[in-house]
């Protein structure tokens, strides 16, 4: 396994003391989830800022505003991506789990649009991994503390092992910004099981301290396009807005279980 820093939250470029930098933390994570070629989408959810070169300068209107845009150049994509969470902040930038209908480029291709309707469930080619995201209990609208965090990490560090015995390939694990993820490559036919899979985990798993998320098993579902900021509520001393980062690679194209 590939043992990768988390970046710096300081300084416009995020660079980490691992040498890696917050633009190759976004390319690394679109390489993970997509094959050469292949057509994702990538979703920018409530940018500080309604008008932006990013996007041709429409107006992005709504409470929680969407930029979306559809690529197949994971370089490009890191490129605008890191652009946009630089320039309009943010809450959250995301990307499809898992690999879109390439008819989709016709939306916006290579590029962010304002207001673009997001990918449908149907319009996923196949789904190709499993998302185990540990989210610590607070209320709402709140980053986490660091011992939130922390519990986070220790239960999916959990699960990583004992799947492990169980047979399952090494996932990606990640830092959400506020939390932590585990990503596992299945094979397509495997797809259907997810959301089931999903809720034993959470049944096994979930405790006082952390929740398992039962509402990321959808195929289209998004997930944090590591190397951004993740900006809920104010940033404050003791819960700031944090980069999200890949804390573990794996490296071999490992998929699923045994």
């Amino acid at each position: 396994m590939n043992t990768i820093q988390q970046p710096a939250e300081n300084g416009k470029e995020k660079r980490a003391s691992g040498g890696l930098n917050s633009r190759e933390h976004v390319e690394q994570t679109l390489k993970f989830l997509f094959s050469p070629g292949e057509t994702f989408e990538v979703c920018l959810i409530g940018p500080k800022v309604p008008k932006s070169p990013l996007w041709g300068n429409e107006w992005a209107g709504g409470k929680k505003a969407v930029i979306a845009g559809w690529f197949n150049d994971p370089a490009q994509a890191a490129d605008i991506v890191v652009q946009a969470d630089a320039a309009v902040s943010p809450a959250g930038i995301y990307c499809t789990l898992n690999p879109v209908n390439p008819a989709l480029l016709g939306r916006a291709e290579n590029r962010l649009k304002a207001n673009a309707p997001r990918t449908a469930d149907k319009e996923i080619t196949a789904v190709r991994h499993l998302l185990v995201d540990a989210d610590p209990k607070r209320p709402a609208g709140i980053s986490s503390t660091e011992a939130e965090k922390a519990a986070a990490f220790a239960l999916l560090r959990r699960i990583m092992a004992e799947l492990r015995i169980l047979g399952w390939d090494e996932p990606l694990f990640a830092d959400s910004g506020n939390g932590g993820h585990l990503i596992y490559r299945i094979e397509p036919d495997c797809g259907p099981l997810v959301p089931d899979l999903l809720k034993f985990l959470a049944h096994a798993y979930s405790d006082e301290l952390v929740d398992i998320d039962t509402a990321v098993g959808n195929p289209a579902r998004l997930t944090k396009v590591y190397g951004t900021m993740t900006r809920k509520g104010d940033s404050t001393g003791e819960r700031p807005h944090r980069c999200a980062s890949i804390l573990h690679l794996p490296q071999r194209a490992e998929r699923g279980a045994a």
